[in-house]
């Protein structure tokens, strides 16, 4: 399976707002099945309560963001282990 993609942005409105949140997937159907209503109230799955999942997604974004656009040189230190 593959992972999902979401806009930082709607993931920060289903943490803001998570009742009215959830997470919908409908897999494509063969190319013998039409996707009509009937397909569609059978085959839908959904999550709700999602906004846990996506809080650390969006911590990260945003610690991402606020380097970017600081104005101040960023380091980066790697301390590498030697065999002992």
């Amino acid at each position: 399976s593959e992972p999902f993609k979401l806009a930082i942005s709607q993931a920060r409105k289903a943490i803001d707002m998570p009742e009215k949140f959830a997470l919908c997937v409908l897999e494509r159907p063969t190319q013998s099945e039409s996707v009509v209503p009937n397909f569609i109230r059978k085959e839908l799955k959904y999550r709700k309560g999602i906004s846990p999942a996506l809080k650390a997604a969006v911590q990260d974004n945003s610690d991402f963001e606020r380097i970017r656009r600081s104005q101040e040189n960023v380091h980066l230190y790697i301390n590498l282990r030697e065999d002992v």
